[in-house]
């Protein structure tokens, strides 16, 4: 508990920190126009709220050999600022087991939950998730709760960019219950990043 309140704080206090940083640079920009601006130079706060959505799809924790794994993942965002964006997203995961000498088994896991984002540039970011797991084991299904904290890389131009994100799984037990993987990884697009 004291380990998801001490990162829950530095959360906090980097996220801050980025919308103090937008905040500033807001401040910088209109003192630097005059009151004949153009529309080119001005930033329209009034955006529609269709424009400050944006959307993502990934696939990650691939893995071959004596067990074939995928994963897929889904993510909807909102833009609260330059900097900073809430979202949710959905995952699933898919593994085959070849089993030598025994039966063949195939499980599935899912997982859901929001997250929050801050870009450190217009291509770097942090990304802080608290997620719900379904996880499938070979006779049950278990049910975990992990907070992910991590960053990821985009990039392109237009309204496509394209990257890599990594999430370490900040939850001992829901590790284990994912087989022991600490990390999770995701290639992918983005749209309106």
């Amino acid at each position: 508990m004291k380990s998801i309140f001490s990162i829950s704080l530095v959360l906090i206090f980097l996220f801050v920190g980025l919308s103090d940083i937008s905040a500033q640079k807001k401040r910088r920009k209109s003192r630097e126009t005059t009151e004949t601006r153009s529309s080119r130079n001005v930033e329209d706060d009034s955006d529609s709220f269709g424009k400050r959505l944006y959307y993502e799809i990934k696939l990650g924790d691939l893995g071959f050999g004596s067990q074939f794994q995928i994963s897929g993942r889904f993510t909807t965002g909102f833009h609260i600022n330059n900097f900073l964006s809430v979202n949710a997203s959905a995952s699933a995961r898919y593994i085959f087991v070849n089993s030598v000498g025994g039966q063949d088994f195939s499980l599935f896991d899912y997982s859901i939950g929001p997250g929050i984002r801050g870009k450190i540039t217009d291509e770097i970011y942090l990304q802080g998730e608290y997620r719900l797991y379904s996880v499938d084991n070979i006779s049950f299904r278990s049910t975990q709760y992990a907070p992910l904290l991590g960053g990821g890389y985009m990039s392109g131009f237009g309204n496509w960019r394209f990257g890599l994100e990594i999430l370490f799984i900040l939850n001992d037990q829901t590790r284990d219950a994912l087989g022991g993987n600490i990390l999770e990884y995701w290639f992918g697009g983005s749209y309106n990043f």
